[in-house]
């Protein structure tokens, strides 16, 4: 199931850790609103969408599932890299590999080849899928 527009409100929301409370002060619209923007059940209109978007540093194409944060012209920023790369490798993945301290050399080059070989079994399957 793809992500909602409320889903990525939500998660926006939550990466910054504020409130529904606090954020919605930011935004300039009531607690009620944003609840219901995050559940889907109301969809803010466009100039509400378009300052959400300057707030969380994303684009609007990316609040409303057009682009992941790769595609998003202004994913290289800190706060967007970290939720894209949460997006390709998962929170639990984020959540370990926040807990470790800087990796040091050898392990670095030891997760480069364990990308490396991830990177080959998929381009492996791929190849096996298409016939080529």
């Amino acid at each position: 199931m793809s992500e909602t527009l409320g889903d990525r409100l939500r998660r926006l929301r939550e990466k910054k850790e504020w409130t529904q409370k606090y954020a919605a002060t930011v935004f300039g619209i009531t607690s009620g609103a944003l609840s219901n923007y995050e559940r889907g059940e109301r969809t803010p209109d466009a100039e509400m969408l378009k300052r959400i978007a300057e707030i969380y540093d994303v684009s609007i194409d990316y609040l409303i599932g057009k682009r992941s944060l790769r595609e998003s012209s202004q994913y290289l920023n800190e706060s967007s890299l970290d939720d894209y790369i949460e997006e390709i490798i998962g929170r639990e993945a984020v959540l370990m590999l926040q807990s470790m301290d800087r990796l040091d050399e050898h392990e670095r080059e030891l997760l480069i080849i364990f990308l490396q070989g991830l990177k080959a079994r998929r381009k492996h399957f791929q190849s096996k899928d298409t016939g080529l």
